[in-house]
C-alpha cells in the first residue's frame, strides 16, 4: 500500500469519504484527461487514468479549462469558481468553466489562450478567495479577450445558491445589463 501511495495509485482515506460526483476535465476533442473527485464530507481529488484501468490520485501534467469543447465553441463564456456552479449555469443554458482547484488554483497562460477573443463574464464567489481569483483572472484576461465583465450576485455566496433562492436565467441576463464593466 505505501509504494502504491507514493506512486500516487492509492488514494488517501478513500474509505471515510463517500464518491458523491465526478468532473470530467477533457482536451479539445472531448477526451478525458482527468477528473476531479467529490467526496462527502466535502473534499475534492484529481484523478487520472494510467491507461491499465488504475487511477493515479493526483493532478494531471495538463491542466485545462473545464469543458474545454464547449468552450472553444462559445463566442460567450461564464468564469465561475466551481464545477457546481459550472453545472448550475449550463443547466440554465449557458457555457461556463472554472479550473481544477478551486479559488487557490494557479490561472495559466493556456487558460487565457483558451478565452481568448471572447467575452467573459467573471462570477466571483462571495468571499474573500473568490474576490481575489477574481482580480487574478481579471489582470490575465485584460485586452486579450473581447470583453470582461464582472458580476457579482448579491443573493448567496455563489451562482448556485442565488438560483436555489428561486432566481431565474431571465434575471440573471438581467443583472448583466447592469453589470460592471471592467475597461480595456
Amino acid at each position: 500500500v505505501d509504494a502504491l501511495r507514493a506512486r500516487g495509485l492509492w488514494p488517501e482515506n478513500e474509505q471515510r469519504s463517500l464518491l458523491v460526483n465526478t468532473y470530467d476535465y477533457t482536451n479539445e476533442r472531448g477526451e478525458l484527461l482527468y477528473q476531479v473527485c467529490r467526496f462527502e464530507p466535502k473534499s475534492f481529488r484529481p484523478r487520472y487514468s494510467d491507461g491499465f484501468g488504475n487511477w493515479v490520485w493526483k493532478k494531471h501534467p495538463t491542466q485545462v479549462l473545464y469543458h474545454l469543447p464547449e468552450v472553444l465553441e462559445s463566442p460567450i463564456v461564464f468564469v465561475v469558481e466551481g464545477e457546481r456552479d459550472v453545472e448550475t449555469l449550463r443547466y440554465y443554458g449557458f457555457v461556463a468553466t472554472t479550473v481544477a482547484g478551486g479559488a487557490k488554483a494557479k490561472w495559466l497562460d493556456s487558460y487565457t489562450d483558451a478565452l481568448r477573443g471572447r467575452e467573459v463574464i467573471l462570477m466571483p464567489d462571495r468571499d474573500a478567495p473568490g474576490y481575489a481569483r477574481v482580480r487574478n483572472i481579471a489582470r490575465a484576461l485584460l485586452g486579450k479577450v473581447a470583453r470582461l465583465v464582472c458580476l457579482e450576485l448579491e443573493d448567496g455566496k455563489d451562482v448556485t445558491e442565488w438560483f436555489q433562492r428561486g432566481h431565474s436565467e431571465v434575471e440573471l441576463i438581467a443583472e448583466l445589463d447592469g453589470e460592471k464593466k471592467v475597461s480595456q
